[in-house]
């Protein structure tokens, strides 16, 4: 943006949000009223203004530190909440008034390890984890197969279900571009029995194998 035409002006709003027990959270505003609408947007979340990537990091490290994360050793630092990054870059050009707005969307998954939190639904916790975890596999499978039976075609939308789900059912194929970047390691907390750990990994390894197309629309 720096080298841009000086006819166009750049302005830069971030928002991060989390998902935690199916409730949306906003990191950057306690008292914001967040939800889904239609199109898996997510509207009434705080949208911070950015002069330079200094200031995206230290929005995500202010945002980061109040993710919900788990409260008993082995897994104090795994976060339990699925946390949404939306960084809107909305240009201007000032000669023809004409607005261009692209976003991109940055996914934190869940940690899938079995933990619970000093809270009231400590008992829901990895259940409700577990399934919206695999409501997206699920959804991914399913669109995968359904595209190789016949040609690609739009993928379609969910408008009901884990939340994590409707939010990335709507991003997949079309004018986006995804990436799926996997962390996986050998270590993992002592209650997690060995064929655990590597049905865990080999399950998270086969959904980054995936890959879904849809047509580019045209208007």
């Amino acid at each position: 943006m720096n080298t841009s035409d000086p006819g166009k002006e750049f302005t830069i709003r971030c928002s991060v949000v989390e998902i935690y027990l199916e409730r949306i959270r906003d990191l950057l505003n306690e008292s914001s009223h967040v939800r889904v609408a239609s199109g898996g947007r997510l509207t009434g979340c705080a949208a911070l203004s950015c002069l330079s990537a200094n200031d995206v990091t230290a929005i995500l490290q202010r945002a980061t530190a109040f993710r919900t994360a788990s409260a008993i050793d082995p897994n104090r630092d795994s976060t339990r909440s699925t946390c949404v990054v939306q960084l809107q870059i909305e240009q201007l050009d000032q000669r023809s008034g004409e607005v261009t707005i692209n976003c991109l969307h940055a996914y934190d998954l869940a940690a899938s390890e079995l933990a619970v939190t000093e809270c009231d639904d400590k008992q829901l916790e990895p259940a409700q984890i577990s399934q919206s975890l695999q409501s997206l596999h699920h959804y991914v499978h399913a669109e995968v197969e359904r595209q190789a039976r016949a040609s690609p075609s739009a993928a379609q939308p969910v408008t009901e279900g884990p939340v994590v789900t409707q939010l990335l059912s709507t991003k997949l194929g079309g004018k986006s571009h995804t990436s799926i970047i996997l962390t996986a390691s050998p270590l993992s907390p002592i209650h997690f029995s060995a064929p655990t750990r590597q049905a865990e990994t080999l399950s998270a390894v086969f959904f980054c194998q995936t890959h879904i197309t849809q047509p580019t629309p045209t208007n």
